[in-house]
């Protein structure tokens, strides 16, 4: 079978926003933190912008000599709350499902913590899914460096290259792909995030993970043809 950007030899994806929605949850748990600190909350539209990083690559530009007191306030909430309201994309699921019918090894990177993001894949039971996981800290950098998905592809014995999809909804995700020489894939999920259409030229968008799993039932007609 040849590999290409249309019949991936692997998928690699986003969490937050993509496999998962819980981009409302981290509003609050960061707009928790601005508050205990005396500063005024983000709306959506400014959370979407400071989204585009971790939060190890903005706390101290934001927080400046009280960045450590910040992390302490943010780590204790999520600790105490970011399995409580985890919402599974509808077709999340079965996107993994047929993936894993494919045979085709699958990745999770992330600028969700390290240690947060391993539990909530635990807390779904989905870990047998991925073939490696990795969160914000893992590397030395996080996206949109191509660091972390660069490290997954090593760790999972897999090279770069456009036959890797790397799938998620943001603008820091679409940077990652394509610094590691991977095939950007777009996913709306009503979102507002079409103006990345012309600026990244990804390899596909799909609206939600049912048009997804569609086209990834056809590579597996287009597998079981060639066998």
């Amino acid at each position: 079978m040849t590999y290409s950007k249309d019949n991936p030899r692997a998928v690699f994806f986003d969490w937050d926003g993509t496999l998962v929605d819980t981009l409302p949850w981290l509003l609050t748990a960061h707009n928790h933190v601005r508050t205990s600190l005396g500063f005024e909350p983000w709306s959506n539209a400014e959370y979407k912008e400071v989204i585009k990083y971790s939060s190890r690559e903005i706390y101290g530009n934001l927080y400046g000599d009280r960045v450590d007191e910040a992390f302490k306030i943010l780590y204790a909430y999520v600790e105490a709350h970011h399995l409580d309201d985890l919402r599974v994309i509808p077709d999340s699921l079965s996107v993994l499902e047929t993936l894993q019918s494919l045979s085709l090894p699958v990745g999770i990177v992330s600028n969700k913590k390290h240690e947060y993001l391993n539990k909530e894949v635990e807390h779904l039971g989905w870990a047998h899914f991925s073939k490696v996981t990795i969160g914000a800290g893992y590397t030395s950098k996080d996206k949109p460096d191509a660091e972390p998905l660069l490290k997954a592809l090593e760790m999972a014995g897999l090279e770069p290259g456009e036959d890797i999809w790397y799938v998620g909804d943001s603008e820091t995700d679409m940077i990652t792909a394509k610094a590691a020489g991977c095939s950007a894939i777009l996913m709306h999920h009503h979102h507002d995030n079409h103006n990345l259409l012309e600026r990244y030229n990804p390899a596909y968008a799909f609206d939600d993970c049912q048009a997804l799993k569609n086209k990834l039932s056809k590579t597996i007609e287009t597998y079981a043809a060639a066998v």
